[in-house]
């Protein structure tokens, strides 16, 4: 015991010994480690935060989604079966902008608002939005319009000759074009 005791001491007196050797004091040394470790602790703490939310929120948005029923399609729904995002925008004006101009011009970073729709060949799907996903089922007719049904809400977009799904809002004037991820 007393032997195991005398190497820990030993091993700690040479360890101060080269800190010191190689310059600066082990309180000035340890000063940077301390911050180090504080901040990957307060990251930790927040990166657990956010994922908290999102696992809230995703599971508020999604209360009731097991019960919704997929829509009979009479259009193309291979045309669809992909994942999307968004790549342009129009304001009511008729102005048009990238995503990145978009959110730019609003003061937030494009991937706060970058919003992805991924539509599955049984019909179902997931809108991804600040990392929450939100279950929904969907359908297309013939004449390309894309009806989107979460626990929450009814949403249409249209598939156009573009190769593009665009979404108008009529409350604000502003029309979305996604194109699939793979090409953006």
């Amino acid at each position: 015991m007393k032997k195991n005791l005398l190497a820990v001491l030993m091993v700690g007196v040479l360890a101060a010994s080269v800190l010191t050797a190689c310059g600066g004091s082990e309180e000035a040394k340890a000063e940077p480690a301390a911050e180090a470790a504080e901040e990957v602790k307060d990251e930790d703490i927040a990166e657990a935060a956010t994922e908290a939310v999102q696992e809230a929120v995703e599971e508020q948005v999604n209360a009731g989604a097991e019960d919704l029923e997929v829509p009979e399609s009479t259009g193309d729904m291979d045309k669809v079966v992909d994942s999307w995002g968004v790549a342009k925008i129009m304001d009511a004006e008729g102005n048009e902008f990238t995503l990145e101009d978009y959110a730019a011009a609003n003061g937030m970073e494009a991937d706060q608002i970058q919003t992805i729709y991924t539509f599955n060949a049984d019909g179902t799907g997931a809108i991804t939005l600040a990392g929450v996903d939100t279950q929904f089922v969907w359908g297309i007719d013939a004449e390309d319009k894309i009806s989107i049904q979460t626990a929450q809400a009814t949403i249409t977009l249209y598939y156009d000759d573009d190769d593009m799904l665009v979404i108008h809002d009529d409350n604000t004037g502003m029309t979305t074009g996604f194109g699939r991820t793979s090409t953006l």
